[in-house]
């Protein structure tokens, strides 16, 4: 993330207002949306407008309409479901983050793999040098080891893709 840019926007008086008129537009369809749901499902007064709102909002991440038009309807109807966009938004934001995590994962393991690799490349040099004894099933263990994580990086390359793909 560049701050500059971020603190730049920030700034500039038309993010705000955009931002003020995505919220007041939401908030129109917070409250629209008060009076669609049965009378025990309201909460308070306040809550459908303030729902609506950050639902408006919180929509703009993730899709910003290329014309006026699209830009009013979008934060109304985000607005009309603000709960659930919120939760929406939330679940995009998890989303991302276990997708890092996941990347970062998969390089450490694969920096410990390249490791894991390396010290058996040199015990297999010891051993045929005669300078380390080892059993030939000590050997057989010692390779089994490398396939099983090699199969694990692997599993871990699919769950990555599979991640990435939704």
């Amino acid at each position: 993330m560049d701050y500059s840019t971020l603190t730049w926007n920030l700034l500039q008086w038309h993010t705000w207002v955009l931002l003020g008129i995505a919220a007041a537009f939401g908030a129109v369809g917070g409250f629209v949306h008060r009076y669609a749901v049965p009378p025990e499902d309201r909460g308070v007064w306040y809550s459908g407008i303030l729902m609506g709102a950050a639902g408006a909002v919180a929509f703009m991440f993730i899709m910003i309409p290329d014309d006026p038009f699209r830009f009013l309807a979008v934060s109304l109807v985000a607005g009309f479901g603000g709960k659930a966009i919120l939760e929406s938004v939330l679940a995009t934001l998890n989303a991302k983050a276990v997708q890092n995590r996941s990347a970062r994962l998969i390089r450490d393991t694969r920096e410990v793999a390249d490791d894991v690799r390396q010290t058996v490349t040199t015990i297999e040099k010891e051993i045929n040098q005669g300078r380390i004894q080892v059993s030939q099933e000590t050997l057989d263990k010692l390779k089994e080891s490398g396939q099983q994580l090699d199969n694990k990086q692997n599993e871990l390359k699919g769950l990555q893709a599979r991640a990435e793909a939704k």
